[in-house]
């Protein structure tokens, strides 16, 4: 069965596909479908790394919305040298507390700041009970940097 250009764009983001026909969607792909893939649940996890390497920043971000992306891809994308990469990333809250930490002290304030009230309270809920960082959008760095010291016993100057 022949699958054309304007069905790839439907097939990549359908999680029923199978990890085969993901695959074969992938090649040669445009950057809308690479996307659609980056998203799917279904994506294998070799086509995920791939996508995580993508020219495209946009590409690399969508890996920032599929919830089965393995935690060495989300660390590459909180460090990502594209500040979109990691903005869409610093929209998810359901990410380990040492990567929202990495977020939470990036050099561009936007990324800093991304998360909005809502976020803001699911995340209190989700990890500040179990967190050891206490970071929060409307927090500095240095009051991150403060609180994880708190939190860790260790002092200012060894921090810095």
């Amino acid at each position: 069965m022949a699958i054309y250009l304007s069905d790839h764009f439907l097939v990549a983001g359908d999680p029923a596909q199978s990890p085969d026909v993901l695959r074969d969607v992938y090649q040669n792909a445009p950057p809308d479908v690479r996307r659609r893939l980056a998203e799917n649940p279904s994506s294998p996890e070799e086509l995920l790394f791939r996508l995580s390497k993508d020219s495209d920043p946009e590409v690399r971000a969508s890996l920032a919305y599929n919830k089965v992306v393995p935690l060495e891809i989300l660390e590459a994308l909180a460090g990502d040298e594209d500040v979109n990469v990691r903005l869409a990333l610093a929209e998810e809250f359901e990410l380990p507390p040492y990567i929202l930490q990495k977020l939470c002290e990036d050099q561009n304030p936007y990324v800093r700041d991304r998360r909005t009230p809502f976020r803001e309270s699911v995340e209190e809920r989700r990890f500040h009970s179990t967190s050891r960082y206490k970071c929060s959008p409307r927090r500095s760095s240095s009051r991150c940097q403060r609180s994880h010291n708190r939190i860790t016993g260790r002092s200012a100057e060894s921090s810095n």
